[in-house]
């Protein structure tokens, strides 16, 4: 019988665990018992292993039970790898979190995400362009994934939120010290629709090494990566590299070249970022994906008999004037993603054109 979250949970409680041990761990299928007797994994020398002791002292402990009551609550989870809901992006990265707390809707995990990360200290112009992009592709369907910090962020976050999207904000401490403080009321309106991640015990508090380490969830869990502003020493940078590292595409907020903001940004573009110039270019990359998330999928078989073809939506435009989205959706009884979907696709094609108020034929 392999072993259980509740073991699982009493063994990364322990002091100093090691999570490329527990991935072996879970990778071994095993049983707690056959753990004790190590007959069929063998562990790196001087590394951390389990001991049976720590095991039985650890499930009596003020922590663990604390744990347990944490999960007991309706909107507390414990992802492990390997699970059904463990996010697929993220077990595809060389050293995926062998645990992750969660709490909201642990489902949107493997919904179609999009990095938006930058700088704590922004610009007008980077928190213009943060809030911009995370509305816009929000709007389209995208998980807007940011790490809850102060700057660009909480605006990505924000822009999502206020675009009726959803959101995924990834923690560098435990729940139980959520950072920063000011931050509470976002973090509990990402929980409505979205999701907030953790991959550190409840009790944990903010350290720097810890952001580099939530860094490489964020970008494992998207499909590709925004950097809006950074300097030229920063965490965003790192976010960038693990994206190529990762097999994701990376775009760049071109900036004025006084801007120490921008000089960050403007070097991923020499070393080959894709410039950001609106919406469209990352919309174009993602879009395969949006086609195949479930949601739209059981949309399409919802509605198969709306009338869904671009020529159709063109012919709700009216030829001098122009329409608003939910006047669109009265006129085209489709669901609101499938609408956007082709809403751009039109607007890409250089046949409708977004203005002041809503679209209109070009």
């Amino acid at each position: 019988m392999p072993i259980t979250h509740e073991d699982i949970l009493a063994l990364w409680l322990q002091e100093n665990s090691n999570e490329k041990i527990l991935r072996m761990i879970l990778d071994a299928k095993i049983s707690i018992e056959d753990l004790w007797s190590n007959a069929q994994l063998s562990f790196p020398k001087h590394s951390w292993q389990p001991c049976r002791y720590k095991f039985i002292t650890c499930k009596k402990s003020a922590i663990y039970h604390h744990h347990l009551r944490w999960l007991s609550q309706d909107q507390n989870h414990m992802i492990v790898l390997g699970d059904k809901l463990y996010p697929k992006w993220l077990q595809e990265i060389p050293d995926p979190p062998p645990v992750l707390l969660v709490k909201g809707q642990p489902q949107i995990l493997d919904a179609v995400q999009l990095a938006v990360v930058g700088s704590r200290k922004m610009s007008p112009y980077g928190k213009k362009w943060a809030y911009e992009i995370s509305y816009e592709c929000a709007r389209m369907g995208m998980t807007i994934t940011s790490g809850l910090a102060l700057g660009i962020d909480a605006i990505a976050h924000q822009g999502a939120l206020d675009a009726k999207g959803t959101t995924i904000a990834v923690l560098g401490s435990g729940f139980d010290h959520l950072y920063p403080r000011t931050h509470q009321n976002l973090a509990y309106e990402i929980t409505l629709k979205g999701a907030l991640i953790s991959s550190f015990p409840l009790h944990t508090a903010p350290r720097p090494f810890h952001f580099p380490l939530r860094n490489r969830i964020v970008v494992g869990l998207s499909r590709a990566c925004v950097v809006i502003e950074a300097a030229l020493k920063s965490g965003s940078l790192i976010s960038a590299r693990l994206a190529n590292e990762y097999n994701r595409d990376v775009f760049a907020l071109p900036g004025p070249i006084e801007s120490p903001y921008s000089q960050g940004t403007n070097a991923l573009i020499n070393q080959g970022a894709i410039l950001i110039e609106g919406t469209t270019s990352i919309y174009q990359a993602i879009q395969p994906q949006l086609q195949e998330q479930p949601s739209l999928q059981q949309n399409n078989q919802t509605h198969n008999n709306a009338p869904t073809s671009k020529k159709n939506i063109i012919n709700f435009l009216p030829k001098k004037d122009c329409l608003s989205l939910n006047q669109m959706l009265k006129c085209a009884p489709l669901p609101l993603p499938q609408l956007q979907t082709q809403l751009i696709e039109l607007e890409c094609q250089g046949l409708i054109k977004r203005v002041l108020g809503g679209y209109k034929r070009t």
